[in-house]
C-alpha cells in the first residue's frame, strides 16, 4: 500500500491556514460522530458476516483478471484494498487475496464478482505465480498531487515552478511505491520546498516475513524527518486472524539520529471489520544530554502510552472517525511542542474523516490537552493506487472491502513514530559549600564555597544563620565567597547543631541550588576543673588613648588547680565604663591562653572581667587616657591648624606656641622636650623658639608627656629655608647682593619666598610657606629685622633699573628704582639659605 499525502506549498499553507479553533463547530461534530459510531458498530457485527461464500450478501463488484497462458496461473491481478492500490508479487505470499483460477484460456478476460473470487479462497489451494503486469493505465501518469500543489502557488512564475517540482515528486512517489509494493505495504509522504528539500517527509514500509490465512509475521521499517530531526523506526510484529477478529502485537526501536535519542515501543492490536483498536507504550533508552533545540537545556525521550481507535460506519463506509488518548510522564514534556512544556501532559484527539471514493479522504481533528492546550486541524489526503486505473479509484463501491479484515490485515501499525521529548534545564549555576563543621565554643571556622557558573557570579545569599547567632555565635563575611563562624556556647539542654544554607546568583539573575553546612558545637572537656588563678589575668597593654581606636589588651590563662593549662575553655569577657571589647567570647588554645582587646572613648578606669563556663571569674582594671593631640600652632597673631605643616621657614629668635586639646592653658600639665635642643628650645608652657641656624635640614619633634597618665603627644615640623638680615642698615641694591653673596650659601630671596603678595602695591596674607606669611611682623620677633622694605631678587624690566622689595611688617610688595636722579635707592637687606 502506498498512501501519498498532499505535499509542497499546498500542504504547508493548508496546515497553516486551516488550523482553525472554532471548537463550537468542531467538537459537537466529532461527538455526534462517535455516538453514531457506537450505534453502528453493534450493527456491523450482525451485518458483516465475513465474505465467506455468501455471494447474496456481497456487493457484486466487477474486477478484471487477465490470463496470459493456459496452465491455470494468474499473470496479473489488481485488487482494491483500503482505498489504496495493492500490487502483489508472488501469489503464495498473499494467500488470502490471490486465488487459483482454473481452466482459463490464455489472454481471456474473465469477469468475476468479488464474492466469487473470495469464495475460491476458502475452497482452493493457493498457488504461486510470477509477478504480474498491468495492461491498462489510461490515467496512470496524471500528477494529481502536483496539480494541488500548483494551485497553492502564488504568481505565475511560482506556479510553473511548483507544477514542475510536484510533477517530479509525483513521479518519484510512483516509482518508489511500485517497487516497494512488490514486497509489502508502503506509505510515502514526500514534502518538498522550492529547493527540493525533503524536510517533514516520511517513509514507512511493512514487509511480511510469514503469511498464512491464520497469521502474519511482519517487519516494519520507517524513516522520517520531523522538526529537522531524522528518525528511523525498526519494528517487528505478528497478527493472528480468528474468525472476525485480528489480534496483534508489535515491538519497535526508534532512533533519532540527529538528536541522539532512542526509545523502544510495545504495541497491541485488536481489529475487526470497520473498527481498529491499538494500544502503545513508549520507553526511553537515552539519558539526559544537551538539547539541539533549546540552549541551556538537556533532553531525552519521554515515557508514555497512547490508545488509538479508528472506526467506520458499516452503512456508510465513507464516514469514519478516530479517537486518540496520549499520556506522557515527567516534567517539561513537549507533547504540544518544545515551546509548551508540561508536567505529565495528556491529550485527547477526536477526529472524523470522509472518503467519498478511495482516491480522496478529507479529515478534521480536534486535539485537547492539559492546561488548555488545543489544536484544530483540517486535512486532505490523496490515496493514489499506483499501477491501477483512475476510474475505479473514483468508484465509491470500492470502499466496502477496504474496511474489512480481508484488506486491513496488511495495514501499517498505528502508533506515534515521532519521539516525544522531555527537557531539563541544565545546571548553568551550581554551588557547593563545606558540608560539615564542628568545634568548641568560641572557636572559629570558615565555610568555603565552590561555584560553577556559565555566566559569572553576582552574589551569594547566606540563609538560616539566625539560630546560630541567637545562640551566641557570630558570623562574618570574608573575601572569596567565604563565611567565618564563631561557635556559640554549648547548650546542655539542646542539640547544639545548626545549619547554614548558601545560594548563588549569576549575572543573569538565575539562582543556583542550595548547599547546606551542618555545624556542631562540641562540649568542652573538664569544665569543672577550670580556674583563672591569681596572677593569670594580666594586662598586655594599658593606658590606651580614649579615642575609640587605641586599644588596651588583656590576657587570661586558664588552668586547673595545679596550674596545668586547659585548652578549649570558653572565656567570656566583659568591661564597664563604656569600653568596647573586640570579642566577648574567646576559647583557650593549647597553652590555655585567651586574649582580648578593648577600646573606649571615655577617659578613666574600665574594669575587665573574665568568666569561665563554670562561672568562676577574675577581674582587673585597665586605663584609658585622654586623647591628647596638638590642635593648633599660634604665632604672632595667627593660628594655624596643627596639620598645616608650620613652620617651613625660620630665623634666629623665631617663636611660636603649641596648643593641646584646643586649650594652651593645659600645657603646664605636660613635660616638654625637643629632639633638636641644640637649635630648638621648648619651655614648660609649650613655647618653641629657634636659637640658631641648623646645620642641615632635619625633622624636629616636640614631645609633651602627660604628668598624670604618662603618655606622650608629639608635634613634628621641618624647616627648609633659613633667613638672616643685615640689621637696620640701609644699603643699595648692589650692596645687598654683595652682602648676601659674602655669606656662604646665602642669596637675596625671591619675593615669592617672603610674601604671598603677587603684584605691586599688594599686602601679603598669613599662610604656611613664605617667611612673612608664616611669621607675620618679623620686627616684633627679632629687632635685628628692620621695619623697612627689603630688596628682592627680581627686577621688573630687562634694563634692571627697577627692582622689587618686600615690607617686613606687612608683606607689602613694592618696586624701587635702582637709582633716582643719579642717587642710588637705599633699602635693607635680607638673605636666605635653602637647607
Amino acid at each position: 500500500m502506498v498512501s501519498l499525502y498532499l505535499t509542497d506549498a499546498l500542504r504547508h499553507k493548508m496546515k497553516k491556514n486551516l488550523r482553525i479553533r472554532h471548537q463550537l463547530f468542531i467538537f459537537p461534530f466529532c461527538l455526534l460522530f462517535l455516538l453514531a459510531l457506537i450505534l453502528y458498530f453493534s450493527m456491523a457485527c450482525a451485518a458483516s458476516e465475513k465474505i465467506t461464500g455468501r455471494s447474496d450478501d456481497i456487493i457484486k463488484e466487477k474486477h478484471h483478471y487477465a490470463i496470459q497462458d493456459k496452465v491455470g496461473s494468474i499473470s496479473s491481478v489488481s485488487v482494491i484494498r483500503g482505498g489504496a492500490v495493492v500490487l502483489y508479487g508472488e501469489i503464495g505470499q498473499r494467500s488470502m487475496a490471490i486465488h487459483q483460477i482454473e481452466n482459463a484460456d490464455g489472454g481471456k478476460i474473465i469477469d468475476e464478482p468479488i464474492s466469487d473470487v473470495i469464495a475460491i479462497k476458502n475452497n482452493k489451494k493457493h498457488e504461486s505465480a510470477e509477478s504480474l503486469t498491468q495492461e491498462h493505465r489510461p490515467l496512470d501518469a496524471l500528477p494529481i498531487r502536483g496539480m494541488g500543489s500548483a494551485l497553492a502557488a502564488s504568481g505565475r512564475a511560482d506556479a510553473l515552478h511548483n507544477i514542475a517540482r510536484t510533477m517530479a515528486t509525483s513521479a518519484v512517489n510512483d516509482q518508489i511505491g511500485q517497487w516497494l509494493n512488490r514486497y509489502g505495504s508502503a506509505r510515502i509522504q514526500l514534502n518538498t520546498d522550492r529547493y527540493f528539500s525533503l524536510a517533514e517527509s516520511a517513509l514507512d514500509w511493512q514487509l511480511p516475513l510469514y503469511d498464512s490465512q491464520a497469521s502474519i509475521l511482519f517487519t516494519q521499517l520507517g524513516f522520517r524527518n520531523k522538526d529537522r530531526r531524522n528518525i528511523a523506526n525498526v519494528g517487528i510484529g505478528a497478527r493472528l486472524i480468528h474468525r472476525e477478529w485480528i489480534m496483534g502485537g508489535n515491538a519497535f526501536y526508534d532512533n533519532d539520529f540527529t538528536g541522539q535519542n532512542r526509545r523502544i515501543g510495545l504495541g497491541a492490536e485488536l481489529w475487526t471489520d470497520y473498527f481498529q483498536l491499538s494500544a502503545n507504550g513508549y520507553l526511553g533508552l537515552t539519558e539526559w544530554h544537551p538539547s539541539r533545540d533549546r540552549s541551556d537545556y538537556n533532553e531525552r525521550p519521554a515515557n508514555g502510552v497512547d490508545l488509538r481507535v479508528n472506526g467506520w460506519l458499516p452503512a456508510q463506509p465513507q464516514l469514519g472517525g478516530a479517537l486518540i488518548y496520549e499520556h506522557y510522564f515527567g516534567d517539561s514534556v513537549a507533547l504540544f511542542g518544545k515551546e509548551h512544556l508540561q508536567r505529565n501532559p495528556y491529550a485527547i484527539t477526536i477526529g472524523g474523516n470522509y472518503t467519498p471514493f478511495s482516491l480522496l479522504t478529507l479529515e478534521v481533528k480536534q486535539r485537547l490537552g492539559k492546561q488548555g492546550n488545543q489544536d484544530t486541524q483540517l486535512g486532505l489526503q490523496i490515496n493514489y493506487r499506483i499501477g491501477a486505473e483512475v476510474l475505479p479509484q473514483l468508484d465509491p463501491a470500492e470502499l466496502i472491502a477496504a474496511r474489512t479484515i480481508v484488506k486491513t490485515r496488511y495495514d501499517l501499525v498505528e502508533r506515534n513514530h515521532n519521539i516525544v521529548l522531555q527537557y531539563q534545564e541544565q545546571q548553568m549555576l551550581k554551588i557547593k559549600s563545606t558540608e560539615y563543621l564542628e568545634g568548641y565554643p568560641g572557636n572559629s571556622s570558615e565555610i568555603y564555597t565552590e561555584v560553577v557558573s556559565k555566566y559569572g557570579v553576582r552574589n551569594l545569599q547566606w540563609m538560616r544563620s539566625a539560630a546560630l547567632v541567637a545562640a551566641g555565635g557570630q558570623i562574618m563575611m570574608l573575601p572569596n565567597n567565604r563565611l567565618q563562624i564563631t561557635y556559640p556556647p554549648y547548650n546542655d539542654n539542646g542539640e547544639n547543631i545548626y545549619h547554614i544554607d548558601v545560594m548563588a546568583y549569576d549575572t543573569r539573575g538565575q539562582r543556583s541550588n542550595i548547599s547546606t553546612t551542618r555545624i556542631t558545637v562540641l562540649k568542652p572537656e573538664r569544665d569543672n576543673e577550670a580556674w583563672i588563678l591569681s596572677g593569670n589575668l594580666t594586662l598586655l597593654r594599658d593606658n590606651a588613648k580614649a579615642d575609640g581606636v587605641d586599644k588596651n589588651q588583656v590576657r587570661a590563662r586558664v588552668t586547673n588547680a595545679a596550674g596545668t593549662p586547659l585548652s578549649h575553655q570558653r572565656v567570656v569577657f566583659s568591661a564597664d565604663n563604656g569600653a568596647t571589647l573586640e570579642e566577648t567570647q574567646v576559647t583557650t588554645g593549647e597553652d590555655g591562653v585567651a586574649e582580648v582587646s578593648l577600646s573606649s572613648t571615655a577617659v578613666g578606669v574600665s574594669r575587665v572581667s573574665a568568666t569561665l563556663s563554670n562561672n568562676r571569674q577574675s577581674a582587673l582594671d585597665t586605663h584609658f587616657v585622654p586623647n591628647d593631640r596638638f590642635t593648633a600652632v599660634m604665632v604672632n597673631g595667627a593660628r594655624f591648624d596643627a596639620s598645616a605643616g608650620f613652620p617651613t621657614t625660620g630665623f634666629a629668635n623665631a617663636k611660636f606656641l603649641l596648643e593641646i586639646n584646643g586649650d594652651s592653658a593645659q600645657n603646664a600639665d605636660y613635660e616638654w622636650r625637643s629632639s633638636a635642643s641644640e637649635w630648638v628650645m621648648v619651655d614648660s608652657g609649650g613655647y618653641v623658639q629657634f636659637l640658631a641656624e641648623p646645620t642641615a635640614r632635619q625633622e624636629v619633634t616636640i614631645t609633651a608627656r602627660s604628668k598624670r597618665y604618662g603618655h606622650d603627644v608629639s608635634y613634628r615640623f621641618t624647616v627648609s629655608r633659613w633667613f638672616i638680615s643685615n640689621g637696620i642698615e640701609y644699603i643699595s641694591s648692589a650692596a645687598a647682593d654683595a652682602y648676601c653673596a659674602a655669606r656662604r650659601g646665602y642669596e637675596v630671596p625671591s619675593y615669592r619666598w617672603v610674601t604671598t603678595a603677587v603684584y605691586k602695591g599688594q599686602t601679603g596674607w598669613r599662610a604656611v610657606g613664605p617667611l612673612w606669611s608664616e611669621w607675620g611682623d618679623i620686627t616684633r620677633l627679632d629687632v635685628m629685622f628692620g621695619a623697612e622694605q627689603s630688596w628682592s631678587a627680581e627686577y621688573t624690566d630687562e634694563s634692571r633699573s627697577v627692582r622689587y622689595s618686600v615690607g617686613r611688617m606687612t608683606g607689602y610688595l613694592a618696586t624701587e628704582l635702582i637709582a633716582n636722579n643719579g642717587w642710588p635707592t637705599l633699602r635693607m637687606a635680607m638673605c636666605v639659605k635653602t637647607l
